[in-house]
């Protein structure tokens, strides 16, 4: 059905739901416009963030916001749960930090129905600091929190290099990505396909990374549209230098899988790259050679905090890399056959979603 789908997955967000939730009360639609909010609660959320879902309700059009539970961990199975849930086929995916403005709905709706080719849609996102005032470096990484501009401007981005939309405020059509787990996609970073040692190492935001090359993949087109815009509330914990770092290491690790997707959902690549970007060793080589770039241009990089220091951050992330190729050796040829295998199909979306 026509319409928009909001899902919200979340996690012990008592704290920060009700805000989120507030703004999409205040959304500004037209009568005949059809949408719904989808909250989809990890069922060992242990705090009461289900009392205040049910708390909103009364806030809503009766039956439009609904409050779901997912028993299998990560964000990944609680996204799939909201697809398979969601009503209509304009779906937006809204972290519960996320403050949409008060036209997002609506925008969404316009977006998708004016561009008949796109398969997703990613907007942009402007800081609120819980104390106020963010770190001196933080605009030199705002793109680390989703925060600001994600391209130079808006239209079609699946041919660029990146080929990135945000995981904050992801809006993309039901029926691709339906299609998307009919040619055999699985998020490569659950614990099923894992195992509890490597899951606990890797950061959620990969999924994100992982949905944007398998829509490319199967002949979907990504756009950004600047005028889709949301708030994105950054709680002061996550404004430490210390967790910045952190947070590059854990970018490091999924950055191997994404490393994996990207080349094997390549059918342009020729046949001599594919065969090295298979290789376990190439990827170490190519690793290692960057942190001994890294390590030859800012020496201190590798020896101190040097906060605000972009190499600080890359020598992290390029040891998260190392880290986790150490721990898949032996297993990263059958993740990049996997998804070769995968995606090795004819175009799965319809055909004028394809179109450039």
């Amino acid at each position: 059905m026509n319409g928009v789908s909001v899902v919200i997955c979340c996690f012990n967000s008592a704290a920060r739901l009700p805000e989120t939730l507030r703004h999409l009360t205040r959304q500004k639609t037209d009568a005949s416009l059809a949408w719904e909010v989808l909250v989809v609660l990890d069922a060992a959320t242990t705090d009461n963030s289900a009392q205040i879902i049910e708390s909103f309700k009364e806030q809503f059009a009766p039956g439009r916001l609904r409050l779901l539970y997912e028993r299998k961990r990560g964000h990944c199975n609680a996204r799939i749960t909201g697809v398979h849930e969601a009503r209509y086929e304009y779906l937006s995916f809204v972290d519960d930090d996320n403050w949409v403005a008060e036209d997002w709905v609506h925008l969404v709706y316009r977006s998708f129905s004016t561009l008949p080719n796109a398969a997703a849609l990613g907007g942009k996102g402007d800081a609120v600091f819980e104390n106020g005032t963010g770190p001196v470096w933080f605009n030199q990484f705002a793109g680390t929190y989703a925060v600001g501009a994600q391209y130079e401007k808006g239209g079609d981005i699946t041919d660029r290099p990146t080929c990135l939309l945000w995981g904050a405020g992801l809006c993309i059509r039901k029926s691709v990505f339906e299609a998307l787990l009919k040619s055999g996609f699985e998020f490569t970073c659950t614990e099923e396909r894992l195992g509890k040692e490597l899951f606990a190492l890797v950061p959620r935001p990969s999924e994100d990374t992982e949905l944007c090359y398998g829509i490319r993949a199967i002949g979907g087109r990504l756009f950004y549209v600047p005028e889709l815009t949301y708030k994105h509330f950054m709680t002061a914990g996550r404004l430490n230098w210390s967790w910045l770092r952190g947070k590059f290491t854990e970018h490091g690790r999924s950055g191997v899988f994404i490393q994996n997707l990207r080349v094997a959902t390549n059918r342009t690549l020729p046949a001599m790259e594919s065969t090295l970007e298979r290789s376990w060793l190439f990827q170490v080589a190519r690793a290692l050679r960057h942190l001994l770039k890294v390590a030859l241009r800012n020496p201190l990089s590798l020896m101190t905090e040097s906060e605000g220091s972009y190499d600080r951050l890359q020598t992290d992330s390029l040891i998260g890399q190392l880290q986790m190729l150490v721990r898949l050796r032996g297993r990263y040829a059958v993740f990049f056959d996997e998804n070769r295998a995968r995606y090795a199909k004819p175009q799965l979306v319809p055909s004028d979603l394809s179109k450039k």
